[in-house]
Parts: structure tokens; C-alpha cells; sequence
């Protein structure tokens, strides 16, 4: 793995982190207000599993250049 790509993976990573943190928050807020919220909140939540499920389960081809 080149150290542009690995960079760019962290970058994602962490990113997917922060949006899963924060619909997570949201989709809190909206249940302790007993309102089942926008579901903006909830694609934003499986999107951001999705996207960690794929950065870390990526295979990683040593041949390219």
C-alpha cells in the first residue's frame, strides 16, 4: 500500500467515524424527545457503518505500479 493511499484511508476512517458519532447523537436526541426523527438520520447512520465496514475489510493489492 502506497503512503497516498494509506493516507486517504485514514482521512475516510476517520471522517466515517465522526458522521457514525454524530447521527448517532442525533438519532438519540430525537428518541429522548419521543419523536422518531428524519430519516436523514438514519441513512446517515447505516452510510457511515457501510463506509467503515469497507475501508477495513478493503483488500489491498501490493502489485499496482
Amino acid at each position: 500500500m502506497n503512503k497516498e493511499h494509506y493516507i486517504l484511508k485514514v482521512i475516510f476512517l476517520i471522517l466515517s467515524f465522526v458522521f457514525l458519532i454524530y447521527s448517532i447523537y442525533q438519532i438519540v436526541s430525537f428518541i429522548k424527545r419521543q419523536f422518531i426523527g428524519p430519516p436523514t438520520n438514519y441513512l446517515l447512520f447505516i452510510l457511515s457503518i457501510l463506509a467503515i465496514w469497507k475501508l477495513l475489510t478493503e483488500k489491498v493489492d501490493d502489485n499496482e505500479e
